[in-house]
């Protein structure tokens, strides 16, 4: 599947080249200006050659540009061009399991030989998610991302059975159906990354509790909580408030991320020893 560059949304190194010059150019006026001062041009003279310095200019900006343009386009064509290999290297194997477990099924009468069978279609399906996350991970600063309509009650409940299966933390739903227009794969690893959170600072065999009503989502655990010290710097990036837990400290920082960028308002709420709530307000995105 072929992909069509359509703009770049990293510009730091075109906007700095961009301003340097333009610094330089004006630097270089004003020495023409200063010369003219000191040697008398006449105004029709130092008009003229205002002009003729101005044309220079642009057409160099232009070259300046088009140069560094050129560099970013290629370095996103080479960005693209690996993730679609990446894609279809690994989409192979995977649709080979795929059809060969569905193949084996019709045969199967023995229960703990379907319980194994489930396990590899489960790991197939958990295998696929991943590389489709990655491959969004690396293009999402370099392609525009589509939006998607769906189901948020079923996306939900979809990123809920990893963490369901981990027979960890018993978890309960209440939610009304809803539908929103936004980046699927984006919103999907908000959810994931508020689910992992929940588990991981909840003690085991505890609740869980995901809502949707109103078009907010509320999830909310009875773990261990954060305090107010805590509470100013979760969203740094990197940042964990126990040091004892797995993962980067990435999780937050994230969800904040994506939040800011479609509009959603993101509240938590949390008190130490007496578990946090997390508020998603998708009234913007609602159809």
């Amino acid at each position: 599947m072929s992909r069509e560059v359509k703009g770049s949304k990293n510009l730091k190194e075109i906007f700095l080249g961009v301003f340097f010059y333009l610094l330089f150019s004006l630097f270089t006026w004003l020495l023409l200006y200063m010369y003219q001062l000191e040697n008398e041009f006449s105004a029709k003279n130092f008009i003229f050659a205002s002009i003729l310095f101005f044309i220079i200019s642009i057409a160099c900006g232009y070259l300046l540009v088009s140069y560094l343009l050129n560099s970013q386009h290629k370095i996103q064509k080479q960005i693209i061009k690996v993730s679609d290999e990446v894609m279809h290297e690994l989409n192979i194997p995977l649709s080979t399991i795929t059809t060969n477990a569905s193949m084996i099924r019709k045969n199967l009468q023995d229960e703990k030989d379907i319980v194994r069978l489930n396990r590899i279609e489960d790991a197939t399906h958990k295998l696929k998610r991943l590389y489709v996350n990655l491959v969004y991970d690396i293009t999402k600063d370099v392609l525009p991302i589509e939006k998607e309509q769906f189901a948020v009650e079923k996306t939900l409940k979809d990123c809920s059975i990893y963490f369901m299966e981990q027979g960890r933390n018993l978890f309960h739903f209440d939610l009304d159906a809803t539908q929103i227009l936004t980046d699927k794969i984006g919103f999907e690893q908000v959810i994931d990354n508020l689910l992992s959170n929940a588990m991981k600072y909840s003690k085991r065999d505890s609740k869980i509790t995901i809502t949707l009503k109103d078009g907010k989502i509320e999830i909310e655990d009875e773990g261990i909580g954060m305090d107010e010290t805590e509470m100013l710097h979760i969203h740094e990036l990197y940042y964990q408030g126990n040091s004892e837990s797995e993962g980067k400290g990435i999780g937050l920082a994230i969800v904040k991320k994506f939040c800011d960028k479609n509009g959603i308002d993101f509240a938590i709420y949390s008190k130490k020893n007496q578990g946090t709530k997390v508020i998603l307000d998708l009234k913007i995105l609602v159809i």
